[in-house]
């Protein structure tokens, strides 16, 4: 999966927020689930191939559009690190411009560690 990564991300509850309420709501359709390293405190936010570009990407440290990935994840492999999970689902809440600070998720129906 090609992600956007964000740095200086201490906790993984935190890696699920940044994923749902610190992007583009456009981006949220194609959102898979996210890793967490957290001895770098690093964390990617996983999309479909072909979902992030210039447009909706700057609000990320750093993006990867080179990977592969489509569709729900399914059996993850690991990495050194890095803690991956689904995402589950999430829900909008309302909000009259493009910002997702007003989507909210249920915790314990997005993370499931694989």
């Amino acid at each position: 999966y090609e992600y956007g990564q964000f740095d200086k991300v201490r906790e993984f509850s935190q890696c699920a927020d940044a994923c749902v309420k610190d992007v583009r709501s456009s981006l949220l359709d194609s959102l898979r689930g996210y890793d967490w390293n957290c001895e770098k405190e690093r964390c990617r936010c996983l999309y479909d191939k072909g979902t992030l570009d210039s447009r909706n990407s700057g609000n990320f440290d750093r993006t990867n559009r080179d990977e592969r990935g489509d569709g729900p994840i399914e059996g993850a492999t690991k990495s050194d690190d890095y803690f991956c999970a689904e995402l589950e689902g999430n829900e909008f809440v309302g909000n009259a411009d493009d910002s997702a600070d007003e989507y909210s998720y249920d915790e314990t129906s997005i993370a499931r560690n694989l």
